[in-house]
């Protein structure tokens, strides 16, 4: 007599082999999009708290000069070099780096899917009509950072 399986006994075999590695599959693909979205806020945190240790650290050049009025900017190396490296403060010393990130290499900083961060550095009125037209509208990280010393003329 034949000891080998059936061809019903192998196809239940692969069968119940496809059902579990498709439930591991999804669970996975869960677990990656929340990291990703756990790493984009960390890095919009970090970013966030950069921009906010750089304006406390040189008052006398405040967000007012790097503002990007009403328009959106992609977060690149040299509209963000006050906090990653290559300005000096009022006494010419070079401010330290203040967020060291992964730069890609045409200079920009992007997000875990791969598009760049995008901000609006302004006065807080300026800023919330500018964020109407984009904020909601498909999955973008972005940044808004209203200026504490915008209006004190330090």
């Amino acid at each position: 007599m034949n000891r080998g399986f059936t061809l019903v006994e192998l196809l239940v075999v692969i069968g119940m082999i496809a059902v579990l590695t498709g439930a591991v599959s999804t669970s996975v693909s869960k677990a990656r999009k929340r990291s990703q979205i756990a790493r984009a806020e960390t890095e919009v945190r970090e970013i966030t708290n950069a921009i906010l240790a750089y304006e406390n650290y040189d008052k006398d050049h405040s967000l007012k000069s790097y503002s990007t009025g009403k328009s959106w900017t992609k977060a690149k190396r040299d509209n963000l070099k006050f906090i990653l490296g290559g300005v000096s403060d009022a006494q010419g010393k070079p401010i330290p780096v203040l967020y060291n990130a992964a730069v890609a290499q045409n200079n920009e900083l992007k997000d875990p899917w791969g598009t760049p961060y995008e901000f609006i550095i302004a006065e807080a009125g300026e800023a919330v009509k500018a964020s109407g037209d984009k904020v909601g509208k498909g999955l973008k990280t972005f940044l808004y950072l209203p200026n504490r010393y915008w209006n004190r003329g330090e």
